[in-house]
């Protein structure tokens, strides 16, 4: 794999899993209101955050295992994995900002 295109993976990676820190931190509110956080929050954590963490898990999975794409398809589909996390990370950051 192309050490410049494994890096931009690994940067979406450590992007997504700091969008999910940060969602969690931000919104919900652990240290004023206790654990519950409110519907709206619920939803996006339900609909962004759960597919993230499932992208985070597939790519270090990926990584672990050791993949190298052999044509342009892998590398194609590498490339919509990274879009898919950036994507999201960029909605999460996006929501918390909203919200401050």
């Amino acid at each position: 794999m192309n050490k410049s295109f494994k890096r931009i993976w690994i940067i979406s990676i450590y992007t997504n899993i700091a969008s999910i820190v940060f969602f969690l931190l931000l919104v919900n509110r652990f240290f004023i209101d206790g654990i519950v956080m409110d519907l709206v929050s619920t939803v996006v954590l339900m609909f962004f955050g759960g597919p993230s963490a499932l992208l985070i898990i597939a790519s270090t999975t990926i990584f672990t295992a050791g993949w190298k794409p052999r044509s342009k398809t892998g590398y194609v589909a590498a490339s919509v994995i990274i879009t898919a996390l950036l994507g999201l990370a960029g909605y999460l950051f996006s929501y918390v900002r909203y919200l401050w």
